[in-house]
C-alpha cells in the first residue's frame, strides 16, 4: 500500500481525524522483535462455545515495535535503525514492514495507532527525538493502494 503525502497538525486536531481505540486495536498483539500474533478466521475475541480463540505468530521484521493493529490485520510500529532514532512504518496482511514517507526537514517518525481504514496517526521530528519533540502527523492511504 502506498501512502500519499500526510499531514502534520497540532495534537487537537489529530484527534478527530478518525482514528479510534477499541478491543481490536491492542487485542492480541505482541511489540516485541518484531513478532505479531494473528487470530485464525478473525477471532482475537474471548473464548466461546466452541473453545478458546486459536493464534498464529508472524514474523514482521527485526527490530520493529508493533503500536497498532486494526481490523484488516494491517500493523503500525517504529524501528531504530541506529539504536537512537525512530522510523514509523506498516505492514499489510502479514507481509514485512515498509517505511513510511517523511515529510520534507524531518528526519524521525513514530507509528502510534491505525484505523480500520488504513490511516495512521503518529508523529514527525526535525531531530531524533520525535519522543520528546514531536509533532503530530497523520498517514492516510494513497488512491491507488
Amino acid at each position: 500500500m502506498a501512502f500519499r503525502n500526510f499531514t502534520a497538525a497540532g495534537p487537537s486536531s489529530v484527534a478527530g481525524n478518525g482514528c479510534k481505540r477499541g478491543p481490536a486495536v491492542r487485542n492480541g498483539m505482541s511489540g516485541r522483535l518484531g513478532w505479531v500474533l494473528w487470530g485464525i478466521a478473525g477471532s482475537c475475541g474471548p473464548a466461546t462455545a466452541e473453545g478458546p480463540p486459536a493464534y498464529e505468530v508472524r514474523y514482521l521484521g527485526d527490530g520493529w515495535t508493533a503500536t497498532g493493529i486494526n481490523e484488516r490485520g494491517d500493523v503500525c510500529g517504529s524501528v531504530s535503525p541506529d539504536g537512537t532514532s525512530l522510523l514509523a512504518g506498516v505492514s499489510h496482511d502479514g507481509g514485512p514492514f515498509e517505511l513510511l514517507p517523511l515529510p520534507p526537514g524531518m528526519r524521525t517518525s513514530r507509528a502510534h495507532d491505525i484505523n480500520d481504514l488504513g490511516e495512521i496517526v503518529g508523529s514527525v521530528c526535525a531531530n531524533q527525538y520525535v519522543i520528546t519533540q514531536p509533532t503530530a502527523a497523520v498517514w492516510r492511504p494513497s488512491a491507488d493502494g
